[in-house]
């Protein structure tokens, strides 16, 4: 029995597997396990333009006034603080995107307020620590650190 015969789509190379199904390596622009669906089948919205990357994975590019992996925010007028975007994904109420140091719904509280007189440093991660230095006794020194709430 030839297990790959008409097994893979749309130019896929097939594998044969001597325990199961066999399995498709797809060329770009489609996925599935048959190589049957297009890569960028509906995965864009508000009129986004898909292509794909090396990887075979989508990627959009948004028209004008939307943002977003898959364009699904709009960029609304609504004032946000410190930088931030603000959206509105779909008919969902608008929304602030922060930049990492600050917070809240207009993105106006500054998360390194929180570290209440401790040294506010940034992360490898893109978020913000608080650290804290105090002495037990008088015999070690600890430093401790909080990650700040999102």
């Amino acid at each position: 029995i030839n297990q790959c015969r008409d097994f893979c789509q749309n130019g896929g190379t097939c594998t044969a597997s001597p325990t199961g199904s066999p399995t498709c390596r797809c060329r770009p622009g489609f996925t599935g396990p048959n190589c049957n669906l297009p890569t960028c089948h509906n995965f864009c919205q508000n009129a986004g333009n898909c292509t794909v990357n090396r990887g075979n994975q989508p990627i959009c590019r948004c028209p004008p006034h939307f943002l977003g992996d898959q364009c699904q925010y709009r960029v609304c007028d609504e004032t946000c603080e410190n930088g931030g975007t603000c959206v509105q994904e779909g008919d969902k109420d608008i929304q602030c995107l922060c930049s990492s140091k600050f917070t809240g719904k207009r993105c106006a509280v500054d998360k390194c307020h929180y570290c209440n007189g401790g040294s506010c440093t940034n992360t490898a991660h893109g978020d913000v620590t608080c650290r804290y230095t105090y002495t037990c006794t008088h015999i070690h020194t600890h430093i401790h650190t909080d990650i700040l709430p999102h």
